[in-house]
């Protein structure tokens, strides 16, 4: 098997176990807070992923891509890293709460914000050790630990909530949960270190001169992602908050898929974007089948199911979620769509140009959303609906931009092609979901998983070679073979002539 491959397949499982948990959480959290705590919650968390941001400075895109073009650069790389996002994390712990303090937080908030700071900083030091190894392609170790330390602050979120539902406790085990993955990547990375006590003049300057066109890209993007929700706060209060992050929560699901792909992607596509301009296309282009294949799906699937969803698991008290979820629906595959070309921008160097494209959107987005929020607060008493709206119509913006530049040989017609086929795919779950009827959220989703792997296969996005050779491997595994298949992990087909070439490409990869 093939690194990108190995990392996919662990990212995908790592990524489920932690789906899972997230799942408990996102039930139970809210119900025990109620809208109100819990979009105080979700409000500092907020507040703080601004300092997470300003701390990123693009430095981990950065990293992957000069590690993966020269592994010589390592030790230099990861250990000025480490000490510059040590001395940045404080500055910004302090900034924080000035700012906070500044501008009124009540002294809860300010705790929050202060025992917050702590995973500021764990975080921006975890980020340069991951870093480190995604360059190298070491992917599969960090995912496991990402899945650790998600059970960890999971685990003791549960018992917070069972117990005392301190809000500031449960910033707390989130924040030290992050102990977790620095420890056990560090250890595994720290072999492949030297010259800790060697400086390396220029290096900070480096590392921010690298970084900050990704930073930047990623300032504006978060801005205009998240500007909404202390918009809405303000305007209409922590009860809207809550009902509109849930929604996003939920809706944001499939998203998962993305995640993964572009961060086994990330490595091979910042090699090969200038080298193998072609195989660097048809890569991309594969990135794009793999988050469509799933995200269309599990949007329109989200929408048919909602009210039941909501119902089940919350009762009233968040069914104002349910219109936000249906609004919130294309902004899921417009949201992978712009991340893979995102990646594939910053891969080939392509990104500075973008960056104008987010910094409009940071510009007419929270604007947008003001007049939105307010208008929908007026008429429906809900200001979450304004927040919903503006937050699609942002993205189909972005997209269209990111259409417009991405490099040549990226969405060819092949690859259109396999995108319109998902679609249908997804278009026919919903004839026999609305048959159902009442018959539960179990049943409809079922219903309208099995209709899309028929009309799936069908349709070809989806080939009964591929789904044989993934079963044989299950039964395989499943009955103590410790023999190494290779046969191809993917369960995607997107039937374009590159695809041959790609298998090829990735094989040279995983021995590069």
């Amino acid at each position: 098997m093939s690194v990108l491959r190995k990392n996919i397949a662990f990212l995908f499982v790592s990524q489920i176990a932690t789906w899972m948990i997230s799942i408990v959480i996102l039930i139970m959290e809210p119900r025990r807070l109620g809208a109100e705590g819990f979009g105080t919650v979700q409000f500092v968390m907020s507040y703080l992923g601004f300092f997470v941001l300003v701390g990123g400075l693009g430095t981990y895109a950065h990293m992957v891509k000069s590690i993966a073009k020269d592994p010589s650069v390592l030790s230099a790389t990861v250990v000025s890293a480490l000490r510059f996002k040590l001395v940045l994390g404080l500055v910004l712990s302090v900034s924080a709460l000035a700012i906070g303090a500044a501008l009124g937080y009540t002294a809860e908030v300010l705790t929050m914000i202060a025992v917050g700071c702590v995973g500021l900083v764990l975080s921006l030091l975890t980020e340069m050790v991951i870093g480190g190894l995604a360059g190298l392609e070491r992917i599969a170790h960090t995912a496991v630990w990402t899945t650790v330390q998600v059970y960890v602050a999971s685990i003791g979120t549960i018992v917070v909530l069972l117990t005392s539902r301190s809000l500031v406790a449960l910033v707390a085990v989130s924040s030290f949960a992050w102990l977790v993955p620095l420890i056990a990547n560090f250890r595994h990375l720290r072999p492949l270190l030297s010259g800790f006590r060697t400086r390396h003049p220029g290096a900070w300057v480096a590392l921010i001169r690298g970084g900050v066109p990704v930073f930047m890209l990623t300032a504006l993007s978060l801005v205009y992602q998240t500007i909404d929700v202390p918009i809405l706060e303000g305007i209409s209060g922590a009860e809207a908050v809550g009902w509109y992050t849930l929604a996003l929560r939920w809706i944001g699901m499939p998203i998962f898929i993305t995640t993964i792909v572009v961060t086994a992607f990330l490595p091979q596509m910042s090699a090969l974007a200038h080298r193998e301009p072609e195989a660097f296309a048809g890569l991309t282009n594969r990135a794009l089948s793999f988050v469509l294949v799933v995200n269309i799906p599990a949007a329109l699937g989200l929408f048919m199911v909602a009210p039941d969803l909501i119902d089940l698991l919350y009762g009233t008290a968040f069914e104002e979620s349910i219109p936000l979820m249906r609004l919130l629906v294309p902004w899921v595959p417009l949201a992978a769509i712009n991340t893979v070309l995102a990646t594939a921008l910053i891969a080939a160097d392509r990104h500075k140009r973008f960056i104008w494209v987010a910094a409009a959107a940071a510009v007419f987005n929270p604007l947008l959303a003001a007049r939105a929020i307010r208008y929908t607060q007026d008429r429906y008493d809900n200001g979450a609906v304004g927040a919903a709206v503006v937050t699609v119509v942002t993205e189909v913006f972005i997209a269209f931009c990111a259409v417009v530049m991405r490099p040549p040989g990226i969405l060819d017609r092949s690859t259109l092609g396999y995108i319109g086929r998902c679609l249908l795919a997804a278009v026919a779950m919903v004839p026999p979901i609305l048959l159902v009827g009442d018959g539960g959220i179990v049943v409809k989703v079922v219903v309208g998983a099995i209709v899309y792997a028929l009309t799936s296969l069908a349709l070809r996005t989806v080939s009964t070679a591929e789904l044989h050779n993934l079963l044989d491997k299950v039964r395989r595994r499943g009955g103590g073979s410790q023999q190494d298949d290779n046969t191809s992990s993917d369960t995607v087909s997107t039937d374009t002539p590159v695809d041959a070439e790609l298998d090829t490409m990735t094989e040279r990869g995983g021995e590069r």
